[in-house]
């Protein structure tokens, strides 16, 4: 069985939610992620992020809410800075 982190980012959209993966992703010791947002655009949009760093992830979408959930190794982590450190027009 696999440690799980979850991150509670309901009602935050932009960054907001993929700040707050990153920062739970750093602290470890995690192994799988799962971060909960409020609406599906904004899953939608943290999936397109992860998958923009070439990372797997996938939605579960749990009542009103839903459930991002991804793998929180060291390259996932080094990834998702890289992409939020990177400038927004060109993600």
């Amino acid at each position: 069985m696999s440690a799980e982190l979850v991150v509670n980012a309901r009602h935050l959209s932009g960054d907001g939610p993929l700040w707050m993966l990153y920062e739970a992703a750093a602290r470890g010791p995690g192994e799988r992620l799962r971060l909960i947002v409020s609406d599906e655009p904004t899953a939608q949009a943290v999936l397109r992020a992860l998958h923009g760093c070439g990372l797997t992830a996938s939605l579960d979408p749990i009542g009103e809410e839903y459930h991002v959930l991804c793998h929180a190794d060291r390259s996932a982590r080094d990834a998702l800075r890289a992409w939020l450190d990177a400038p927004a027009d060109s993600r």
